[in-house]
């Protein structure tokens, strides 16, 4: 019940100014050495709603633009947003007066932090929004050029199936051609075997033109003449 007491008294309660919790209004188990208790301005801005950072307002008595995470020696990789609130336009040097000692503060700056709260959380989702978007661009330009290279690897094995296929064409051809001229030549034997078994080899035998038998350009010695004149027409007319 104490608790639930404590977190609707804040520093907007209309006795904030009137009454003060312990010394000073804050809890002096939460303090340090030097009467302090200081958080990082993130932990105000990324608080789980307005009651919870109201909260941290009046429990607080000031706020650093650094955290145990930045601070620390890989503050390069660091991805919490202490950089971003510090150098953003809003972040205005009465911004930066304020956060530093809450307890000076009236309900006025308090209403003015809140404010700058809600525009730091939009401006920090943008920034979320737009990486997102780059992300989702670069998805796509990946997912462009694997369809790139698969609409290549596609064409490249088009190719090569056609050349596959004009080089069986080549090869059927071939097998064609030769196929015929077997079958040529063996149409060819034939005919030559069953000239050889009727006793009929053409290519022995020497036909003459008829105008040629008793041509004088067909004598060459003195033998041929002799033969010619040694024949009987009337016999060889009679044998023919």
């Amino acid at each position: 019940a104490a608790a639930s007491g404590e977190s609707k008294f804040h520093v907007f309660h209309k006795n904030w100014d009137k009454s003060k919790r312990q010394r000073d209004g804050y809890d002096m188990e939460t303090m340090d050495a030097n009467m302090r208790r200081i958080l990082p301005l993130r932990e105000f801005v990324e608080a789980s709603g307005k009651m919870a950072a109201i909260q941290l307002l009046s429990t607080t008595t000031g706020f650093s633009f650094a955290c145990e995470e930045c601070s620390s020696k890989d503050k390069k990789e660091s991805s919490c947003q202490c950089h971003f609130l510090l150098s953003h336009p809003l972040t205005t040097p009465e911004i930066k007066e304020c956060v530093v000692d809450l307890k000076v503060l009236n309900k006025g700056d308090f209403k003015g932090l809140m404010v700058w709260r809600d525009k730091m959380i939009q401006a920090m989702e943008a920034v979320k929004e737009r990486d997102e978007d780059d992300d989702s661009d670069d998805d796509s330009d990946d997912s462009s050029k694997e369809a790139d290279d698969d609409d290549s690897e596609k064409n490249s094995d088009d190719e090569e199936d056609e050349v596959q296929n004009e080089i069986q064409k080549l090869r059927e051809r071939k097998l064609r051609e030769k196929k015929k001229l077997k079958k040529k030549e063996r149409k060819l034997a034939a005919k030559k075997r069953r000239q050889a078994a009727l006793g009929m080899d053409l290519n022995a035998i020497e036909v003459q033109e008829d105008d040629q038998f008793f041509s004088l350009n067909t004598l060459k010695t003195l033998k041929d003449l002799n033969q010619v004149s040694e024949i009987n027409l009337d016999q060889a007319t009679d044998e023919q």
